[in-house]
């Protein structure tokens, strides 16, 4: 008897979920009303994330940042652009206590992207699943700039964004995931391996 009404409960699922997904028009190897293949795409955005310094001595904090990304829709039977991000990103460290010194990070990121746009045929709108993998070199600023040296390190990681055409060649994006910066930096005595991540990222695009 409960094996028969689990049985019920499966097929209610399935043929709910059927009926969801016939319901759903969605396109795979076509890009999304907005964008045609060879396209240029232009972003500017502000990021969002954390920064965690190795150190005991230095607590987390804010990690504020601008990029500006460029990427091209690739004229192939699938939704895929590709393309780089360049930007900044800057972080203020204190210590445990208020009359410890302030120390500042600012990292320079060099990235490469890849997105698919799958197309949900909804006039004006884009999305796309983002992974991303490049190298960021940073500058100590404040009291410890002398002390602190060569941060640096990969980062990576995986976004899903949302996009808006308001017009053809103009837009708003959001995107949201995690993107880890690993950045290794070291002091006289050893070497530290920190790490932030970027889990927001607002902006407009600029369409050719």
């Amino acid at each position: 008897m409960a094996n028969s009404k689990k049985m019920r409960v499966i097929l209610t699922l399935a043929l709910v979920l059927g009926v969801t997904v016939s319901a759903v028009s969605f396109d795979i190897k076509s890009f999304p009303d907005p964008i045609k293949q060879g396209d240029i795409l232009l972003s500017g955005g502000f990021g969002l994330g954390v920064f965690y310094p190795e150190r005991i001595d230095l607590t987390s904090s804010l990690l504020l940042g601008g990029s500006f990304a460029v990427e091209y829709a690739l004229p192939i039977n699938f939704a895929l652009t590709v393309g780089g991000e360049v930007g900044f990103s800057g972080s203020k460290l204190k210590g445990l206590f208020d009359s410890d010194p302030e120390t500042s990070l600012l990292e320079i990121p060099i990235i490469a992207r890849v997105a698919w746009h799958p197309n949900w045929e909804v006039k004006n709108l884009d999305t796309y699943i983002l992974a991303k993998f490049g190298y960021g070199i940073g500058i100590w600023a404040g009291d410890q700039a002398d002390y602190l040296k060569n941060p640096r390190g990969i980062i990576f990681g995986t976004n899903i964004g949302v996009r808006y055409f308001f017009i053809p060649a103009l837009g708003a994006f959001a995107e949201g995931g995690y993107e880890y910066h690993f950045l290794n930096y070291e002091n006289s005595y050893a070497t530290f391996s920190a790490f932030a991540f970027k889990f927001l990222t607002l902006g407009v695009t600029f369409k050719l």
